[in-house]
């Protein structure tokens, strides 16, 4: 399997950084979804103010390709 990628933006001392992460393991607790991630940069993430989580989606549509809402390409065959 292929597990998903994201990116991880977080904010500190008015500065975003952009980190991309993979996650596995997921874990729902009520409403709490929680992963296990690796960083797939030579940085990692650092604490901060505050941070966004971004997780791929794919669209599948046979034979057709899709822009998704944030630029990215996706195509299905």
């Amino acid at each position: 399997k292929d597990p998903p990628n994201a990116t991880l933006s977080v904010t500190a001392n008015g500065t975003t950084k952009a980190f991309v992460v993979e996650l596995t393991d997921p874990s729902l607790s009520g409403d709490t979804l929680t992963y296990t991630y690796k960083v797939l940069g030579t940085e990692a993430p650092v604490s901060g103010e505050a941070a966004s989580l971004f997780i791929d989606w794919w669209y599948a549509a046979p034979g057709r390709c899709v822009r998704g809402p944030y630029g990215g390409l996706h195509c299905a065959w």
